[in-house]
């Protein structure tokens, strides 16, 4: 019996010893913040006119313009990665965000009175009729990643819109896919396929039949491939993508919606060359990032004999980012430029640009405002209308490429420059002044048919009621915004580390309003909106 229980003794050693060894080694780090936001007039209209001399009170285009008045709020987000260590070169990671969005907004679960928590029964996965879904956890991110010997290969949900060239076109969604790196000496390669929608026909998603009578398979998908090269400065890299959409396709297909009268759906077929530059050169630090977008927004599919056939609508458009700063220690001085093409809204078969928020471009913005363009402060106000008009069937929409009008979050037909200065005035403290000024690329019009038809109200997108309500307001014939200036912006912000992890930020934004904001009428009234903002940041 003794010589058992030492044998069992020995046993429960070796284990306690040998299970730290074989557990899997898990690693977590993240970013947490809060911050509070006042914007005074985020609807950018004059709140001390009245209807009787400011049209903008009206209620063409939806009613936003009745949207006026100072806010304030608080915003909270925790970004949590976790890596799990399988064994050496085999890794799971994972990304969550907890609790993310406006602070004591309940309107999502149907609401609070006074002082009431939430009832649990409220917070289902489906919430109150349109909230969304996975208010306070949601996993974005979830991918393995595993050496090979002739490179790495990540497959799963990817951080798609992050990580190779300059903070230019970022965006932070996560996709399915597979993405493939390697690299020889300073040359690296990238691949990558995504699965951006799946449209397989499933009853859920009531697929319909094509022209043919034929079932398609209308998913939407992109492949990119990238070469970088390591040089004494920094690097450079061009890198060529493929994005082919058939959501609209098949006629019933999701999506559809869009498809004019007339057809049984088509393609989207778009290619985007996108070399870069980022390096030092003595003091200065310079990146620079450019496109080139080519291909069909619509390829329409074959027609039975003697039906009518649309013509395709080509794309090509254009962008170009450049950033310098130079390091005047304790001091520092750089600017930007951003250029994005607008569509032209003159030819029927070609679009020459206003295709970044299908791309969802620039939602990271590389602006560094706090107004114009912020993700932040426009995730938590929504856009900024003024008396623009909501919606395609109101003049709010490019009915070509979807893109709204109401300055959103993602930077696009535009001319943007901006100085900035600034003081490292202790190494926990800095201090940055900014002086922005943008213009619309392309000044938006009305009464553009939905594949690029020639200026007439007859062939618009918009409906009869909407068009004959924009007559009445505007005068007869198309007309177009105002103005093509978004405005100027003054900034200043402050950084201090309370600790190397925990920064405070505390900033004020004022953006003198440009005309842009009248949309179609000149006797709207707009005004100008600061915003101030504050917020701690925790990285781990």
């Amino acid at each position: 019996m003794k010589k058992l229980i030492v044998v069992l003794m020995a046993m429960g050693l070796i284990m306690a010893v040998a299970l730290p060894a074989m557990a899997v080694d898990v690693k977590f780090n993240g970013q947490w913040y809060m911050a509070g936001w006042y914007s005074d007039n985020h609807s950018l209209l004059d709140k001390g006119t009245l209807a009787a001399n400011d049209p903008s009170w009206g209620t063409l285009g939806g009613g936003q313009q009745l949207n006026r008045g100072a806010t304030s709020l608080y915003t909270h987000k925790l970004r949590l990665f976790t890596t799990f260590q399988v064994v050496e070169g085999l890794k799971l990671n994972t990304m969550i965000d907890i609790l993310e969005g406006v602070m004591g907004d309940a309107s999502w679960s149907g609401g609070g009175l006074f002082r009431q928590s939430q009832p649990t029964s409220t917070r289902t996965s489906q919430g109150a009729a349109g909230a969304p879904v996975q208010e306070n956890i949601e996993f974005e991110l979830v991918n393995a990643e595993f050496n090979l010997p002739f490179g790495r290969v990540w497959a799963g949900y990817l951080n798609e819109g992050l990580g190779l060239g300059t903070m230019f076109l970022n965006h932070p969604y996560t996709y399915p896919g597979i993405k493939f790196f390697t690299a020889q000496g300073p040359v690296s390669v990238v691949g990558e396929v995504r699965k951006i929608r799946e449209w397989r026909n499933r009853n859920n998603y009531a697929t319909g039949v094509s022209a043919n009578n034929v079932k398609n398979d209308s998913d939407s998908d992109a492949y990119m491939l990238a070469g970088i090269y390591k040089t004494g400065f920094g690097e450079v890299g061009l890198q060529y993508e493929l994005w082919r959409d058939s959501r609209a396709k098949a006629n019933g297909t999701d999506g559809t919606a869009l498809a004019p009268a007339g057809n049984n759906g088509w393609v989207t077929m778009i290619s985007t060359i996108n070399p870069w530059i980022k390096g030092k050169f003595g003091i200065v630090y310079v990146e620079a990032e450019g496109y080139y977008r080519f291909g069909k927004l619509r390829k329409y599919e074959t027609f039975a004999a003697g039906a009518f056939q649309e013509s395709d609508v080509d794309v090509s458009a254009w962008g170009a980012y450049i950033k310098a700063q130079a390091d005047l220690k304790p001091f520092f001085v750089g600017g930007q430029f951003i250029y994005m093409s607008g569509d032209e809204m003159q030819s029927k078969d070609k679009v020459t640009g206003s295709i970044a928020q299908a791309y969802g471009d620039n939602y990271v913005t590389p602006t560094g405002t706090l107004v114009l363009w912020n993700f932040d402060y426009l995730d938590a106000m929504g856009p900024m209308y003024g008396n623009v008009p909501l919606g395609a069937a109101n003049g709010g929409v490019n009915p070509r490429t979807n893109a709204t009008w109401q300055n959103p979050r993602y930077v696009d037909n535009v001319w943007f420059y901006q100085f900035y200065a600034g003081m490292n005035v202790t190494p926990k403290l800095n201090v940055t002044a900014k002086l922005s000024y943008a213009v619309a690329d392309k000044k938006p019009k009305l009464g553009i048919g939905s594949v690029g038809d020639a200026l007439n109200a007859s062939n618009s997108g918009l409906n009869a009621a909407a068009i004959a309500a924009y007559a009445a307001a505007y005068g007869a014939g198309n007309k177009e915004f105002v103005s093509d200036k978004y405005g100027t912006e003054i900034d200043l912000i402050a950084n201090y580390k309370i600790y190397d992890n925990l920064t405070y930020t505390i900033g004020g934004g004022y953006l003198f309003v440009g005309d842009y904001f009248k949309g179609y009428d000149v006797n709207a009234k707009v005004k100008d909106n600061y915003v101030l903002t504050h917020k701690l940041t925790l990285n781990f």
